[in-house]
């Protein structure tokens, strides 16, 4: 007998099924979904639209010398329904760079492409708090890209990049003050942008060792095919991805529940991690591993899919190589006492 069930947010739902707009993967029986709330004003950008070849062949993009990080970012933003099993809410990446021609930008917009339109999946920091949390939380499990983070103050930098860590927006009174409101929830990958360093812009403030490990950050440079075609190549390519989208994430999630659902995958190629890269991450490095892992993992299962065209190796090498030189920073700032 068919199911009509009303829906609050997208993404994992109780009895393991995966909601996308109005279709439901993974369901026990067959269910009529029914948006609420907020939900609503996004089934129609949580829609397939366009030739998933075409989608495919574009991604080729990240095979670009100087595309290694964002192309990083981009597997982040596929993988996003692996965030469930990575052991923590939600993980911060940021692109930094000062210059245009980086593909910043465009990488966020393509990532955000693989589950729905990007023109309405997209934050901005002219949001209230209030609006990115139930954005977030609408969406709950797809790939999250806030553009231009920096051009937040400093204060209010600090509190949203600690708060939206936590997967849950601060818990705040109802209207009447007989209770408290219904806290929004998510768990997935948030992949930002900036044209300042954040690290810099944090300064003083991000004071424990604990709070920088837990945000990870990529200086991008300009890329020079990008750069040197001018907004010819921008163009394009975001035209692309507003004419085909939607396509490839679902079928990532039907594979992702037929092997079993997140942490059947996930767990698997977590524990062979250290040894395919030949790379050993410490206890506090957790929160960096995670998110590599659930990019790993992606890379992996969108490659045999035959939905993304570019070497993911390559991509988790290149992060590896800066969790290096992240570490030396950190050793070199070491105060010594007395």
């Amino acid at each position: 007998v068919a199911a009509d069930v009303s829906y609050k947010h997208f993404g994992w739902q109780k009895d393991g099924s995966f909601l996308i707009g109005t279709n439901i993967i993974g369901a026990e029986r067959e269910t009529t979904p029914h948006l609420q709330g907020v939900a609503r004003d996004y089934e129609e950008t949580l829609t397939q639209k366009g030739d998933l070849d075409t989608w495919v062949n574009a991604t080729r993009l990240f095979d670009l010398k100087g595309m290694e990080f964002q192309g990083f970012c981009f597997l982040l933003s596929l993988g996003a329904p692996l965030q469930k099993a990575a052991g923590f809410p939600s993980a911060l990446v940021n692109m930094y760079s000062k210059d245009s021609g980086s593909g910043k930008t465009l990488t966020g917009r393509f990532g955000l492409s693989a589950w729905g339109d990007y023109r309405t999946l997209g934050a901005t920091t002219k949001s209230t708090p209030a609006a990115f949390y139930k954005h977030f939380g609408t969406l709950s499990n797809f790939g999250v890209y806030v553009d231009e983070m920096t051009t937040m103050d400093t204060d209010r930098l600090r509190s949203f990049v600690m708060s939206i860590q936590d997967g849950v927006e601060p818990i705040r009174l109802s209207a009447s003050a007989a209770g408290f409101r219904d806290a929004s929830r998510w768990c997935t990958p948030i992949i930002t942008s900036s044209n300042t360093d954040m690290y810099a812009q944090l300064g003083q403030t991000v004071v424990t060792e604990a709070e920088e490990l837990r945000i990870l950050q990529f200086n991008c440079e300009r890329v020079a095919y990008l750069a040197d075609n001018g907004m010819q190549v921008g163009r394009k390519l975001q035209k692309l991805i507003e004419e085909n989208y939607g396509l490839a994430g679902p079928i990532f999630v039907e594979d992702l529940i037929e092997r079993g659902g997140p942490e059947a995958v996930f767990n698997p190629i977590y524990d062979e991690f250290d040894d395919v890269f030949n790379f050993k991450m410490p206890g506090q490095e957790r929160f960096y591993k995670g998110k590599i892992v659930v990019a790993y993992a992606a890379g992996k299962l969108y490659t045999e899919l035959g939905l993304i065209k570019f070497d993911y190796k390559r991509h988790i090498r290149a992060v590896l190589k800066h969790i290096l030189k992240l570490r030396k920073n950190r050793s070199a700032n070491v105060s010594d006492g007395f």
